[in-house]
């Protein structure tokens, strides 16, 4: 599928995949990173990948876009924080709720969030949950 920015949206999860969360606020998270994706990437590709380990549920979102500087990377997880200020005045708007506050709701589901990038290059953000099991799922 392409979105407005000709970008190509491309989906890898095995649907067998059962996620123990609070379905509000994964898709709370996934909306902004996603959305995050779209919004600095062109002509490129999106991808989200979704598998699961012996112990954990890893979901994936990556980009082609025009990635995150090293600096900034050690900087998104804080509240109210943007790489670029001047990002509000420009094509990219606002970034939603926020990666502290992601990071806060992947917490609470006692999951982490990391993420790799080089400018020019794309991001990806890995969410790790821990995986629902047979114990957790009744």
């Amino acid at each position: 599928m392409r979105n407005k920015k000709n970008n190509e949206i491309r989906l890898e999860i095995d649907a067998s995949i059962l996620l123990n969360a609070d379905y509000d606020r994964i898709t709370q998270v996934l909306i902004n990173i996603v959305k995050n994706s779209i919004q600095f990437t062109d002509n490129g590709l999106i991808t989200l990948r979704g598998f699961q380990t012996a112990t954990d549920t890893i979901i994936e979102i990556e980009d082609s876009g025009i990635g995150i500087s090293k600096q900034a990377i050690e900087e998104i997880w804080e509240r109210f924080y943007k790489a670029d200020i001047s990002r509000t005045n420009t094509k990219y708007g606002e970034s939603g709720i926020g990666l502290s506050i992601v990071k806060q709701l992947i917490a609470f589901h006692d999951g982490t969030i990391s993420v790799r990038s080089e400018e020019g290059h794309g991001t990806c953000f890995t969410v790790t949950l821990p995986r629902l099991t047979a114990e957790t799922h009744n």
